[in-house]
């Protein structure tokens, strides 16, 4: 989705927990969807939607962990 983004001139920053170099800087922000730090990085980009694509794609990923990221990861 980012890629398409970048590639129609849409406005958008990507926050990730693992760094992606495919994304140019200005468009990316490594920080875990749970920190608090979000809300930050949304002001400072005044973010005005949210599409949460956020997920394990470690297999291992303990389920307990894998719910925290998606459900704490969309309240926060």
């Amino acid at each position: 989705m980012a890629q398409r983004f970048v590639e129609k001139g849409i406005n958008f920053i990507g926050i990730d927990c693992v760094d992606n170099p495919d994304l140019p800087s200005s468009r990316f922000q490594q920080c875990d969807v749970r920190d608090p730090a979000v809300a930050e990085i949304m002001a400072e980009h005044k973010v005005t939607a949210i599409i949460h694509l956020a997920f394990c794609t470690q297999p291992k990923t303990p389920p307990k962990l894998q719910n925290d990221i998606d459900l704490n990861g969309s309240h926060n």
